[in-house]
């Protein structure tokens, strides 16, 4: 009888075994087709903006984010403006 237990709970410990490593690849399938949703969208958004939009826009949108993300004011016109993030646009200061 012991014996009998002893290959029952064996038996059960490779089951459980298998049902983590079948969760961990379902899990890493999951992931890789994430990945590969995530980078559609980037190609998909580059061939808009290539296709798209004019060079006047794209400068104007790499000025934009350059001004956001170092917190720096433009000049444009004689006029100084800088980013405010609260309402994320810009304001003239001076």
């Amino acid at each position: 009888m012991r014996g009998r237990a002893a290959v029952a709970r064996a038996e059960y410990e490779l089951q459980i075994i298998e049902l983590e490593a079948q969760a961990r690849l379902r899990a890493e399938i999951l992931n890789a087709e994430a990945e590969i949703v995530r980078a559609e969208g980037i190609r998909e958004a580059m061939y808009i903006i290539s296709e798209g939009l004019c060079e006047l826009y794209l400068y104007h949108f790499w000025i934009r984010t350059m001004a956001e993300h170092a917190n720096i004011g433009i000049i444009y016109g004689g006029k100084i403006y800088e980013f405010i993030s609260q309402n994320r646009n810009f304001i003239r200061t001076r």
